[in-house]
């Protein structure tokens, strides 16, 4: 048997297989021995009952060699079939259902179309209105007359579409749709050129009065009375600078707010703004009114027309842990007594880092010591800076103007730095101050003919209503109307070093 040529042939090709198919050559040998095996007890305990052992001939080994042969056939073809994986739960494949391909109807000359669609990811508005066969001309006229309104930088996949073609390959109407209430179109007006304009949205505006009182954390205690995240942020955030919740919140505080739903189409869209708000507690009682000015400036006033809003924020970020005061100190990196012209927040790389008030930037790029840097000039004569950054936008840059809030950056550690922090600076006509006793001055209060106006028709209107969600009760409004409601350090000229 063992020099059969067929056999000799089998163990030739398997010690033949390249290393990657060892194992599946392996398996067919092990199926056509374990068949021979088979075949062979077959013959030697099954044949005949009581009878000695019949002597195995050459006939024999060639029946079973002949056997074995075509088992093998099998198993080698079996072995060919590309193995499938599939997960538990999934369809076999003959149980799915070819997908048909999405046909992108093209613009043809001596034809119409409206075409639309919705932004794929890494799909650009030029792309997609290229893939409908429409000329870069075309494409460029109607996407720079959008730009005046909506920046398409601030486009998003999901966004939604809409085009009309004419004849010659003009785009007659472009719509763009970031969100239900968001919808620019721009239309082809009779000289050739195109205009513009956000689309009016009627929006059904919900006043909603709830109140309640503090069982656990402010937080929670608001959520439990059936306000929303957003909600209980925007409360905390309008009292941001009268009161600290962090260490002033007790159980048995009292809170109650005024507040808006907005609705489309009868479903509701988002949370709005909050119009009026209460907090008191056995010290004190806090207030708080949206108010618009005659100058169209926006803000919250307490009930005697006083600003709630500084024109600077506490800190360039929301988690504040200070590491470093203003004042001499003993250099860390430099090892000797120096000038610390700022505090030091620490906080991990990737932290973001908010303007603290409105202004122009002055610098924004890598300066010796100090690392990335931003500097922002102020209207109160200020300068504020935020060094060792690890990133700064591209469109924070010299010359631009931010307003409260607005990212500048983030954490980092560049330049002379020994680990993950926010240097933050403050001047004054180009002489640096201790940024914790600068006093950060509540923005200009009503005065005149505008506060009895305030009076009249804000405080008297939210007043008793904040009173009455406060002791349990609550009541519903509702309004219709349509839109919307290098190495060397930093000098500056007084020859101070920040850093």
């Amino acid at each position: 048997m063992s020099q059969d040529p067929f056999l000799k042939d089998l163990l030739r090709s398997s010690r033949g297989f390249g290393f990657h198919r060892q194992r599946r050559a392996r398996h067919r040998t092990g199926i056509a021995v374990v068949v021979v095996v088979c075949v062979v007890a077959y013959i030697v305990f099954f044949t005949g009952e009581d009878e000695p052992t019949p002597e195995i001939t050459d006939q024999d080994v060639a029946r079973v060699t002949a056997m074995a042969r075509d088992q093998l056939g099998k198993a080698v073809d079996a072995a060919r079939v590309p193995i499938s994986i599939r997960a538990e739960g999934d369809p076999a494949p003959d149980e799915i259902a070819r997908k048909p391909e999405l046909k992108i109807e093209k613009w043809q000359k001596g034809k119409f179309l409206e075409a639309k669609g919705d932004l794929a990811p890494n799909e650009s508005v030029f792309l997609a209105l290229q893939r409908r066969g429409l000329s870069n001309q075309a494409i460029h006229d109607v996407v720079s007359a959008t730009e005046e309104q909506f920046d398409f930088r601030q486009s998003r996949p999901g966004d939604h579409w809409e085009a009309n073609v004419d004849a010659e390959g003009n785009i007659t109407r472009f719509m763009y749709q970031t969100s239900p209430e968001d919808i620019w179109e721009t239309r082809r007006q009779l000289d050739g050129k195109y205009q513009c304009e956000k689309v009016e949205v009627p929006i059904d505006v919900k006043q909603e009065v709830l109140g309640g009182v503090v069982t656990s954390s402010l937080w929670q205690s608001m959520e439990q009375a059936g306000l929303s995240a957003t909600i209980v942020g925007k409360f905390i955030d309008v009292f941001s600078h009268e009161v600290d919740f962090d260490a002033q919140t007790r159980p048995g505080d009292r809170f109650s707010v005024v507040f808006e739903r907005l609705y489309l189409d009868g479903e509701e869209l988002r949370p709005g703004r909050v119009l009026a708000a209460k907090y008191v507690t056995p010290e004190k009682t806090y207030h708080a009114y949206y108010y618009e000015t005659l100058d169209d400036e926006q803000g919250y006033y307490d009930e005697a027309g006083n600003n709630l809003q500084r024109q600077f924020l506490k800190s360039p970020l929301t988690n504040v842990r200070l590491t470093s005061k203003f004042g001499k100190r003993f250099h860390p990196v430099l090892k000797r007594w120096k000038m610390h012209n700022g505090v030091d927040y620490g906080a991990p790389t990737g932290t973001p880092v908010m303007a603290v008030a409105d202004g122009t930037v002055t610098w924004a790029g890598y300066k010796g010591a100090n690392g990335k840097l931003v500097v922002i000039k102020h209207k109160s004569g200020l300068k504020t800076h935020y060094a060792h950054l690890s990133y700064i936008p591209r469109s924070i840059k010299p010359g631009v103007k931010v307003t409260k809030k607005t990212i500048i950056g983030k954490v980092g550690s560049t330049g002379r730095s020994t680990g993950p922090h926010l240097h933050f600076g403050v001047s004054r006509n180009d002489r640096f101050i201790d940024p914790l006793k600068v006093d950060f001055m509540r923005s200009p209060p009503l005065k005149g003919k505008e506060l009895e106006t305030f009076k009249q028709q804000t405080t008297a209107q939210f007043g008793a209503r904040l009173d009455k969600a406060m002791n349990g009760g609550e009541q519903e409004v509702t309004n219709t109307i349509n839109g919307f409601e290098e190495e060397p350090p930093l000098y500056e000229p007084d020859g101070a070093q920040l850093y």
